[in-house]
């Protein structure tokens, strides 16, 4: 077997990394990520030696540490990035408090140049890192129980089956024709018998239509219980105070849930009136925001790398400012796909709608708090 590449070692440590992961996703929020960084230096020997000497060896694994910890962060949405440019230098002086193992994958080492390169995976502490980036948000800082309150309602829709339909093509021919006539009839000065001669000119055009249809997707409801408790872990954690919609209706009015939930299973939209309905149940119940979004679980397949069932949830939600009368969307979950590994179709679809479930709230977390909202 030949000698891989650099980048070809790189890109085999960051694929395993992804598997590795994706044996994890849905058991919980993930707390611990693992990425894989590169750094060449060139390096010092010892005395009598002619490798890197430690201090050589250290240096290159620092920094490619660092270069770890920057693709780490590349990955970041743009309002979570936001936040970590805010406090970034206090990160980067205190790595250690946030990266809690890593490896070397890899060590070249170029005798010539006397250049050290090494490829070292890191394991990040998510937990901890987002629990700094709520301390220096102003949600973060508010006391227990004095966080803006966030009414929400996230309807997991179950996909029970989905029709495609073929193209319909509509085909459309024109013919234009000429005809140049010459004759010779009963009048003429011989009397002979009438002759016809005929020539045709055909131009044809052709054209027409392809008509798509829209596939057909019929949906069943499913329990929200673990989707919303999924959510308010990582919104209480983030400084916000939350309420479940059912409340809202119980004390303050607005359309029942499950009115919703009916409106949800026919389109991707609920009514005008519904949501009107809803936002102002949620004002009147002093809630400072309004959230509303669904959870697409789609139908169950078998994962190649693990044998095991897969299932993809596809999360999409907005969330409204409500204090004033007209609503302000300040925060917007774009369709984000998530995927669930399980030894069962149920295991692993539950397993897809808590990650879904967590991602959202911190896509959630993290705009409102790269706005300064609290």
């Amino acid at each position: 077997m030949g000698r891989m590449t650099l980048g070809t070692v790189l890109r085999h440590s960051m694929l395993a990394v992804v598997v590795a992961s994706g044996l994890m996703i849905g058991v919980s929020a993930a707390p611990v990520a693992e990425t894989s960084g590169t750094a060449t230096i060139t390096y010092s020997t010892g005395a009598f030696s002619s490798t890197p000497s430690e201090q050589s060896r250290k240096e290159a694994i620092d920094q490619a540490r660092k270069n770890a910890w920057e693709r780490y962060t590349a990955g970041f949405d743009a309002g979570k990035m936001r936040s970590y440019r805010t406090i970034a230098p206090d990160i980067l002086k205190s790595l250690d408090s946030y990266i809690v193992d890593y490896r070397i994958v890899d060590e070249r080492i170029d005798k010539t140049a006397r250049q050290l390169t090494l490829v070292v995976s890191i394991a990040v502490n998510q937990a901890a890192f987002d629990a700094k980036l709520a301390e220096v948000s102003k949600a973060g800082a508010q006391l227990t129980g004095d966080g803006s309150t966030i009414a929400f309602l996230f309807v997991a829709r179950q996909v029970a089956s989905s029709k495609s339909f073929d193209e319909k093509r509509t085909n459309i021919e024109v013919k234009e024709g000429a005809r140049d006539e010459s004759r010779t009839g009963k009048g003429n000065i011989n009397n002979a018998a009438a002759t016809s001669d005929y020539k045709t000119i055909n131009k044809v055009t052709s054209g027409g239509s392809v008509e798509r249809k829209a596939d057909e997707v019929a949906y069943l409801m499913r329990s929200s219980s673990d989707v919303e408790t999924s959510m308010k872990e990582v919104l209480g954690v983030a400084g916000f105070e939350t309420t479940s919609y059912e409340d809202v209706v119980t004390t303050c009015g607005g359309p029942e849930a499950n009115k919703i939930r009916a409106e949800f299973a026919k389109a991707d939209e609920i009514s005008r009136e519904s949501r009107a309905s809803a936002i102002k149940g949620a004002r009147d119940c002093e809630a400072r925001y309004f959230a509303l979004g669904t959870m697409d679980v789609g139908l169950p397949d078998t994962d190649p790398v693990t044998g095991n069932m897969r299932v993809a949830v596809k999360v999409r939600g907005q969330v409204w400012n409500i204090e004033k009368k007209l609503p302000r969307e300040v925060a917007t979950v774009a369709p984000t796909q998530f995927v669930g590994l399980g030894p069962s179709a149920d295991v692993a679809s539950t397993n897809a709608l808590n990650k879904a479930a967590k991602e959202a709230a911190q896509i959630i977390v993290n705009q409102l708090n790269a706005k300064g909202l609290e």
